[in-house]
């Protein structure tokens, strides 16, 4: 028995360190250095106006080709400025723009002025953070990096979300925006977003351009900058009107000169109101007999609901009867449920408080929620795990734990995990099981169990500080 006891979780240990020995040099979440430094003529530039300004279509996390991300997959052709005025706008006409002929720009301005109603698709673009990401422009008189101009998301920060870079370029009389759109989740344990798909956000913002009316031309060009999980080197190109005179708006004062038309409306003959009041006295008897009928048919309905309600009790007490004298004790349903919720209750909650203090900085609003993450689970596993034995309180933490994983990527409707995300979650999952099963207090072997807790331990913060080094 004790060897038995000792030897479960010891093995497991042995055979994860071996796994994330062989395939952590192939992680995406170690950061590898590039063998040799690109320079300009090692990359391909793409021209998206004939301006003579060239592109590098690709993000990159520094100011070096080698460190490129995400490709570029969307430009429209205006300023920066206009396209995320564009996004940026309420939903459903509640803001207007006009053009300005003086600064050639649309700007917003009241409704009585406006002569074009913007984002109308229902989707709210608003102001986002995010890490810093560069793109390269050159021309034949300059060349620079440039970070984004505007960073915008439609979703949630702690939740999934579009989110765009937009970057201003070109010349003055011919400007152009570079837009990166992907979609991404938060992961709580590795504290960063992990993108899901390009292709996904690409059609939402054509969507809603298309909704906006003010595009003359929506098309797709050839950059052959695909290759990053599903983007497949085709570039949105939006072009728009320089002025767009929309059809007629709401009109308030027709709307009320109708409400009161119909307000206006003759009533009927005085002769068929007074005829409604003769010949009531049949009408009563059968309303009468109408609700005797009605009230005995309730009364056993009422009657049968209570006898169901006395058999549901009854089985309700046979039930906990023999979860009493199952080998599952309340130990284990606490530990599988808190390991389960509290990544649930951290997604939650997170979103909720985003939502709640939409200025506070996002570091500040998901610090708690980290630390009931970090702290909340270990400390669930040592709880309930101590009044369990090691092999019971090892499994039901794993379990648990692993339920909560799939709620959470369910809550969010994500079907694909990221490799690193994988990686990560293992270990976790083994250093969770063996601070449950270091936490045995009325276990009959002699086992030594801090060993347990400190390979536990061990594992458990190493997974969650790894991630923060790459």
């Amino acid at each position: 028995m004790w060897g038995n006891e000792r030897a479960r979780p010891a093995l497991l240990l042995v055979a994860l360190i071996l796994v994330v020995t062989l395939f952590a040099p192939f992680s995406p979440l170690v950061e590898r250095s590039p063998t040799e430094q690109k320079t300009v003529k090692d990359v391909r530039f793409v021209q998206p106006r004939d301006d003579g300004v060239r592109l590098w279509p690709y993000t990159s996390r520094g100011q070096t080709f080698e460190q490129a991300t995400l490709p570029i997959n969307a430009v429209v052709l205006t300023d920066a400025t206009t396209t995320y005025q564009l996004l940026s706008t309420t939903p459903g006409g509640g803001q207007r723009l006009y053009w300005n002929t003086t600064e050639k720009t649309w700007q917003p301005s009241r409704t009585a002025q406006a002569n074009v109603t913007i984002n109308e698709t229902g989707v709210y673009w608003a102001e986002s953070t995010g890490s810093e990401r560069y793109t390269f422009s050159m021309s034949n008189k300059s060349s620079q990096w440039r970070d984004a101009t505007y960073q915008l998301h439609h979703g949630t920060y702690f939740g999934s979300r579009h989110h765009l870079r937009l970057y201003a370029g070109g010349s003055r009389d011919q400007p152009w925006t570079a837009i990166q759109a992907h979609h991404e989740h938060w992961d709580w344990f590795r504290l960063r977003h992990d993108v899901n798909s390009l292709s996904k956000s690409q059609h939402y913002l054509e969507r809603d351009f298309r909704g906006i009316g003010l595009v003359t031309k929506l098309s797709r060009e050839r950059w052959a900058n695909g290759g990053a999980i599903d983007a497949d080197g085709w570039v949105t190109v939006i072009e728009l009107e320089d002025r767009v005179t929309r059809g007629p708006q709401y009109d308030a004062d027709q709307s009320e000169t109708s409400s009161a038309d119909s307000q206006a409306q003759p009533t009927p003959m005085d002769s068929q109101a007074q005829s409604k009041h003769t010949d009531t006295a049949p009408h009563v008897a059968v309303y009468g007999i109408a609700f005797s009928l009605v009230g005995l048919a309730f009364a056993g309905y009422v009657e049968s609901v209570v006898e169901e309600g006395r058999e549901y009790a009854e089985e309700s007490r046979e039930y906990v009867r023999r979860l009493r004298e199952s080998p599952l004790s309340r130990y284990h349903v606490a530990l599988f449920a808190s390991t389960a919720l509290i990544p649930l209750i951290v997604r939650v909650g997170g979103i909720a408080a985003e939502q709640a203090f939409p200025f506070t900085s996002p570091k500040v609003v998901g610090a708690p929620f980290y630390a009931l993450l970090a702290v909340g689970l270990p400390a669930a596993a040592i709880l309930f795990g101590r009044h369990l034995t090691a092999t019971d309180g090892f499994t039901v933490a794993i379990l648990g734990f692993g339920t909560g994983i799939m709620l959470d990527y369910s809550y969010l409707g994500l079907t694909v995990i990221p490799y690193g995300a994988l990686v990560q979650r293992a270990v976790l999952l083994l250093g969770l099981g063996l601070l449950a099963a270091g936490g045995t207090r009325w276990a009959t072997e002699p086992v030594p169990r801090h060993r347990y807790h400190t390979a536990g331990l061990a594992l458990w913060v190493w997974a969650l500080v790894w991630p923060l080094l790459g």
